[in-house]
């Protein structure tokens, strides 16, 4: 078994449009994160993991009344990332740019 560590996200640029993201993450389709986010905005998590057998979903998007499904972006952590350190993945999805610090265990 390993262990995913969500550390942080980071809001670089807001979505093509107005205002802030409603900015939703969801882990093997649970969501696990939901907060308003605009240029420049961090989140930290504490304590934010979950176990895993070979690979596990990350799925960020914008969840909004506007537009039914815009994607920031969605990739796999796997096992084979274990004791590698903390890990940047940059997601550039609907104009947006956002980055997510993890770490598999």
């Amino acid at each position: 078994m390993a262990t995913l560590r969500i550390l942080k996200i980071e809001c670089r640029r807001v979505t093509t449009g107005i205002g802030d993201d409603d900015c939703e993450m969801l882990i093997d389709n649970e969501s696990v994160f939901r907060k308003q986010m605009g240029d420049g905005d961090e989140h930290t998590f504490n304590n934010l993991q979950r176990t895993f057998t070979n690979r596990i979903n990350i799925l960020v998007w914008e969840r909004d009344e506007s537009s039914p499904s815009d994607i920031i972006g969605v990739f796999y952590a796997n096992k084979f990332q274990a004791n590698q350190g903390d890990i940047k993945e940059a997601m550039s999805g609907d104009g947006s740019l956002y980055d997510l610090t993890y770490r598999v265990t």
